[in-house]
Parts: C-alpha cells; structure tokens; sequence
C-alpha cells in the first residue's frame, strides 16, 4: 500500500482455509489488524512459504513521506525477479553502478553505503545444506548396504546352483537360455521383494515424514512418487541384473568339467572373493552412519552445555504485541505494562514479571548501528548492536547477572536523562580495557549514557556469535516510534507450570485490555530446546539408518559365513579328521570374519573422516577425527562380527567329519 492507497493483506492458504474456511468470497472483504482496517486482496498457493512457514500473511508495507525522504534506513531486504536472460553478474554490476550515483549524489548520508546481490537460493543456510546432504548420503549408505546384501545373496544362489548350471550346459544348453533363465528368476525375486518394499514404504513415509526437522527448506512433505517408483525400479532391476547373471556367465567355460566332478570341495574362489568384498563395503557404509550419527551426538552435546548467559528453567513466556494505533504514545504503552504486571507479580509462585522487545533466541534482526561521537551522521556500519527496549526487572526475571552499575528503573522516563544498559562486549568492543559505566554513545538516533553492564548472553542461538547487546528503557521509546521494537514478550519467574498461569495471564491482560490478543505461550526452556531440536531430529534419522546399516552389516557377515561353512564342511571335516581342535576351528570361522569387519573398519574409517570433513559446518567445534566416536564405533562393529560369526563358528565346531567325507 502506498500513499494514498488502503492497507492491503494477502493471505496464506493455510490461514485462508483455517481462519475463513476456504470462502472464495474472501477477496476485497475487510479485516481488522493492529486496529486498522486491511483489504483481503490474494490468497496464496498451498505450497507458498515465504520467508518461512511461520509467515501466514503479507501485508503491503505502507511508505509515507519520511520514509521515502529517509537515507539512513538500511532494515529492508528487495527480492526481485532477474529479466529472462540477464545474469547475477549483470545485476550485482548494474547494482553498483546505481549505489555509486546514490553516493555521488548524496555523499553526506550514501559515501559509505552500499548494496549487495546474490542468489536467492543461496539464502538457504549452511546448516540446512549439510543436513540436506548427511541424510542423502545417510540413505545412498543404507541403499548400498541393501544392494550388496541382495548382490551377495544372489550370488551365493547362483554358487550353489553351479552344478545344475554345469550340467544343463553340458547337455546343449546355451550361455543365453541359462541367462535368460537366471536372469527371470532373479527378476521375480526381487520384483516381490521391491513390491512389499514400496508397499512398506507407502505405509511408513507419512510417519517417517514426521521426523524431518521442521527448518528443513522443503517445497512439501515426501511421499512415494511416480519419480522414487522409478528410481525404485531401476536400482532393483540394475542390482538383479548385475549379480544374477554373474553365474551365468561363467557356464560353459573351462571349469564346467571340474564344476561336475568336483563337489563342493571348492570354495567359491572368486565368487566367494566378491561376496566377501561385498560384506566388507556394508561394513564400511555401516561404519561411515555410525560415525556420522556419533560425531553430531557429540556435537549436540557441546551445544546444551553451552551457558545460554540467562536461565530458562522456570520462565514462562507469552506474547502480548501492542496494536500501533491504540498505543501509539508511550504514556498508554506504560499504563498497559504497569497493570499488567502488577498483576502477575501478584500471582501465587511469581516471584519476578518484566516485558521485553523480543527474548533471547527469538528474532533475529534488530541490529543497530552505533555511533561514539554524538553524531547521528557519524555511524561506522561496522559497529552495531543487538538492541532491545525493557521494562524494570527484565535482568532479573531471566536471571541475567548485573556486573556493573543498575538496571533499567521506573525513574527512566521520556524528558529525563537517556540511559542504557549495554552487555560486556559492547564495552570490550567499544571502550577496550575501560570502565564502560558513564560513557555515551548513540544508538536509534539518540545519545545515551551507560549506566548499567550485564553478561552477554546467547540472542542469536546456542551456535551463534552475538553481536554486544544494548538495553534501554521501555518508557523511553517517543510517541508513535519504532514500534516494531514496542516491549511484547512478556516473562515470568515462576514456580508454577504453564497450564496454571496461561488462564491466569489470560485473565489479567483481558481484564486490561479486552480486545489484546495473546499468542506464543511457553516455557522460556522450550525456547532453549528449540535450538537443538533440528539437530536432535537429523540424529534420529542418522542414529535408526545406522542401526538399520549395522543390523544388514552384520546379516551380510552372518550369511557369508555360513555359506562358507555349509561349502567347506568336507574342508572342516577332513580338518577335524586329521586332528584339529574346536578350538581351531573356531578360530578359522572367525579369522575370516573378523579379517572382513577390520577391512571394512579401516575403509569406513577413512570415509567417515571425509564425511566428518563434510559436514564439519555442523560439528560444533567436534574433530571430524573424534577419538572417542571412532573407539565406540569400532567397538560396536567389532562385537557385531561377533555376533554375526558365533552361529557359523558353532555349526563349523559341530561338522561331523565321517559324514562330511562322504558328503561325495
């Protein structure tokens, strides 16, 4: 909405079903926002979300005259639409050229300004693009597990089958006729194997959906598409493909005559090499997921012992956002404040009440230039500030401790003295090595004086950096004045729960103003938690891929073993025969098992490190070579071979060797 033009609302689907139940008529009604009167002119697509799924309407910004007049105000972000063939390179050098002219122009408030242009895809963080590419990769190491799981049992089908294959070529059977036959058996296995697993899939995808972090930049939620059926299909058939003819293949070479008087004195020889290869890459894929899942475990970890610098355990939290055209002066936003708190600390359990612009951990943005000098001209856009508005006892209610100096007081006023209550950093930053208490900056266009310092504490998240932080008082915003920075979080130390004092802050804010509305309520420790609950999500995906590509690691192990105990029983009767203990034998089964869990260690080991490298962004400070990570891993897969080899071990003990020679 421009001059002259009435406030305008686009909604979001969501809303627009939810609030006005799908009514097509909802285009050019009126509705009431902030206590002004908006006109319904759009209602967005299903899958809009913009800048993010929290934002369900979008309101025409409204420029008046001081705002076009403005050029120091730097809070604005422009998306536009790039003309069909035009490049990045293009605009961001015509950008250029257009804040060079702006400067030249204006050089008292544009010499040092200037305008940066880029993708915007690239917006999307580093963080989500390393957990866009762990759980890729999460799931190419279960799909190859999986694969050299059905490659190694196809194989050993055709192993056992090479006799029969033997005789049939030797009885006129061409090379193709046995393929073909091979290749169709394989075919149907697996095509009813692939059918119940698009079948299981159709019937998990919507749980499993609900673990995908709610911050994942998606365009919807997964489902079993036409395009996975596909990919689906082709990874089966491939995988059939590749493996079941391998038999095949080799009929009709010059082992057919060994193959048909030989019996099972081989070993498979190649063949067993490659199934044994293919055991050794699912033990390293299972290695790269377990890594993986333990290096952001620990990383977790290092962030929830982050000290936050305020305390969330018994916070209680809810928005109360102060409508602009009722409480435009600030007299009106102190009466509201005033009674409302009084109120609330009145409460049973309540021992401290305070209102701030925004909490910690919340909103992003509100980042200020600062300027030394008392010049509102003077701003070093390099220098800039965190800033909140409070009301008296914000300090208190979360616990933040005051190292200097006092906290904001009812005595803070419009007309009196400007103060301000700046965190540590900002005196480090600004006054290095000397006491901040008494000195003057400015700050939103006004000079003001330190008269209070506070810890530093986490504004932007755990895993964040925080600018210096400056507080000032509620009371001292003007009348009809930067009213997105209007105290609406209010805060409450409290020994009761959130379903006790939601109806009782309810109750109080209505009985002060009927008509504000109240949204957000929680606890400031779900806050907090918040911070790592994308994380927590990915580990859950990580850690069940994990444990799924151990559990196939060790079924490959297990199933490789006993073939080759059930192939060389005549080898381990003729052994036992000839003197060799259980012991020995035992020995011999799990030689061969562990020789394939150490290959497979070492490989997954120096891949888990690439990977660890990888998303190292999301490591938190955690080495991509962490000790402790790799020595747990190892010892999981270790006691997995284990566990994959006993039942082999103890079959080979119990060959009877009598019957094992004259097994031929």
């Amino acid at each position: 909405a421009g001059r002259g033009v009435p406030h305008t609302v686009i909604l979001s689907h969501g809303l627009w079903l939810n609030r006005f139940g799908g009514d097509a008529a909802v285009l050019g009604k009126v509705i009431n926002l902030d206590d002004r009167q908006h006109q319904v002119i759009g209602v967005m697509p299903p899958k809009f979300e913009f800048p993010s799924p929290s934002i369900t309407l979008w309101i025409g910004i409204g420029f008046g005259e001081s705002d076009l007049e403005s050029r120091i105000d730097h809070s604005y972000d422009v998306v536009a639409r790039l003309k069909p063939g035009v490049t990045i390179e293009r605009a961001r050098a015509d950008l250029e050229l257009v804040t060079k002219r702006v400067a030249t122009a204006h050089p008292e408030t544009n010499k040092d300004s200037g305008a940066t242009i880029g993708d915007l895809r690239e917006e999307l963080s580093d963080r989500n693009k390393t957990l866009i590419w762990s759980l890729s990769g999460a799931s190419l190491c279960i799909l190859l597990i999986a694969c050299a799981n059905l490659g190694s049992l196809l194989l050993a089908r055709g192993i056992a089958r090479r006799r029969e294959l033997a005789v049939r070529a030797a009885l006129g059977a061409g090379r193709e006729r046995l393929v073909r036959q091979l290749v169709t058996e394989s075919l149907l296995i697996a095509g009813a194997g692939g059918a119940l697993g698009v079948l299981t899939a159709v019937v998990t995808v919507p749980l499993l959906a609900r673990l995908i972090p709610p911050g994942l930049p998606l365009g919807g939620a997964p489902s079993v598409n036409l395009r996975v059926l596909a990919f689906a299909t082709v990874v089966t058939v491939v995988t059939c493909l590749l493996f079941a003819v391998v038999p095949a293949l080799r009929v009709g070479g010059e082992g057919d005559a060994t193959e048909l008087r030989g019996g099972s004195r081989g070993g498979g020889g190649r063949r067993e090499r490659l199934r044994a290869i293919l055991v050794t890459v699912e033990v390293a894929a299972s290695v790269v997921l377990l890594v993986g899942a333990g290096l952001l475990m620990r990383a977790i970890q290092r962030i929830q012992d982050v000290d936050p610098g305020f305390r969330s355990e018994g916070v209680y939290t809810v928005r109360t956002a102060l409508p602009a055209p009722r409480y435009a002066k600030v007299v009106d936003r102190e009466r509201f404040y005033r009674e409302v708190l009084t109120q609330v600390k009145a409460l049973p359990g309540v021992s401290e009440a305070s209102y701030v612009t925004c909490l910690p951990m919340v909103c992003g943005g509100l980042i200020w230039p600062v300027g030394l000098n008392g010049s509102l001209e003077s701003f070093d856009l390099t220098a800039t500030a965190s800033l909140r508005y409070v009301t008296p006892g914000y300090f208190a209610t979360l616990g933040i401790p005051l190292r200097a100096g006092r906290d904001v007081s009812d005595q803070d006023r419009q007309g009196g003295a400007n103060v301000a209550v700046v965190s540590e950093s900002f005196g480090q930053r600004f006054w290095p090595g000397e006491n901040p208490l008494g000195r003057r900056f400015t700050i939103a266009f006004v000079e003001r004086e330190v008269v209070g310092v506070v810890t530093d504490i986490k504004t932007r998240g755990l895993e964040k950096v925080s600018e210096p932080q400056v507080f000032l008082p509620a009371s001292q915003v003007a009348d009809g004045y930067l009213s997105y920075y209007w105290p609406k979080d209010l805060a409450v130390m409290t020994s009761e729960g959130a379903a006790v004092l939601l109806p009782a802050v309810t109750r109080i804010v209505r009985s002060v103003d009927a008509d504000q509305p109240l949204s957000n309520p929680r606890m400031m420790t779900e806050v907090v938690a918040a911070q790592t609950g994308p994380r927590a999500a990915q580990l859950r995906i990580l850690a069940a891929l994990a444990a799924v590509a151990l559990l196939l690691a060790g079924i490959g192990i297990h199933g490789l073993l006993s073939f080759i105990v059930s192939q060389r029983s005549q080898e381990i009767g003729v052994r036992m025969a000839l003197g060799a203990g259980g012991a020995s034998v035992v020995g011999l089964v799990l030689g061969r098992g562990m020789a394939m869990a150490l290959t497979g260690i070492a490989v997954g080991g120096f891949g888990a490190y690439l990977a660890g490298r990888a998303i190292q962004a999301a490591l938190f400070g955690v080495p991509p070579a962490d000790p402790i990570t790799f020595a747990i891993v190892i010892a999981l897969c270790l006691v997995m071979t284990l566990a994959g080899c006993l039942a082999p071990a103890l079959r080979a003990v119990r060959v009877d060797p009598l019957r094992a020679m004259r097994a031929e």
